[in-house]
């Protein structure tokens, strides 16, 4: 296998201006695949400067009806030329979120097919207004490729607030992961119980999952746990015991790399499964 250790700082020293300049939010780093992938994923106020000039009618509509909390355009290694973007949602009442999705059934085609589950999922309480029972999607992000949404993916909150006012809350780890598991999509079913696992080993809680649909019908659904103690200790125990060579390798060549450098620090991980069953984990990372 290349040095992908070489190729991960190659990728990061690409971008040296934007960490100069304070532009970079998260660095992601991706394992479980033949080799690594790499993201940049660039803060709001950088991002809505690039993307000025750029036309999209999702975006028109979420600023119309005032529900975008941030925006942040995304490149990764696979192809510079896609323009992803990640956005956060606020004011998700039921109402104004009853508008995205009819957007999204009219002109995204992979969400009229899953619409029954991205409504589910929806639907796990974060606030007790009655108003807002569709709340739980926070976040949501798209692919744009010469004008066409080519992958939607869309996250869900697991974070519960007592009311709007609230500025803090907690998180009930099992109560999401038992709307998870009871949700009837047979790959949540089968991560859940390694997410506890995790959990149990790396320390942490459930922050929020998510779904991921491309137009040639590949899925993936991710959970992300956040703040874990014994990262890279604890997931080798876990994926030791799940017997995946490459992934356990990766994973060591990976804590490797961010022990000689100490440049980074991991906010949280995401443990993915596609529908065939390919697990990856995700990682993200800020500057110390």
């Amino acid at each position: 296998m290349a040095d992908w250790h070489e190729k991960l700082d190659g990728f990061v020293a690409q971008h040296s201006e934007d960490y100069a300049q304070k532009r970079v939010d998260y660095l992601g780093v991706n394992i479980g695949g033949e080799e690594p992938l790499f993201k940049i994923y660039y803060k709001n106020d950088y991002t809505s400067a690039r993307s000025e000039g750029r036309q999209s009618s999702l975006i028109d509509l979420l600023r119309e009806r005032d529900m975008i909390n941030f925006l942040t355009l995304a490149e990764d290694t696979g192809d510079c030329q896609r323009f992803r973007y990640d956005i956060g949602l606020k004011r998700r009442t039921d109402e104004n979120m009853e508008v995205l999705f009819a957007w999204l059934k009219e002109h995204v085609a992979v969400f009229s097919q899953r619409e029954d589950e991205i409504r589910k999922l929806a639907a796990m309480r974060v606030y007790s207004e009655e108003e807002f029972r569709l709340a739980a999607m926070h976040f949501l992000g798209f692919i744009d490729q010469a004008g066409q949404v080519t992958a939607l993916k869309c996250h869900y909150l697991c974070w519960m607030q007592k009311d709007l006012s609230s500025l803090r809350g907690h998180f009930p780890d099992d109560y999401y992961l038992s709307c998870l598991e009871q949700s009837g999509i047979p790959v949540f079913q089968r991560l859940c119980p390694l997410v506890r696992d995790v959990l149990g080993r790396c320390g942490g809680h459930v922050f929020m999952a998510g779904t991921d649909y491309w137009l040639t019908g590949e899925r993936k659904y991710k959970i992300y746990v956040i703040d874990p103690v014994f990262l890279y200790q604890g997931l080798a125990e876990v994926f030791g015991k799940e017997q995946d060579p490459r992934l356990l390798r990766q994973l060591e060549e990976l804590m490797a790399w961010d022990d000689a450098r100490r440049r980074f620090y991991c906010v949280g991980l995401a443990l993915a499964l596609d529908d065939q069953d390919r697990l990856t984990i995700n990682f993200y990372y800020r500057e110390t």
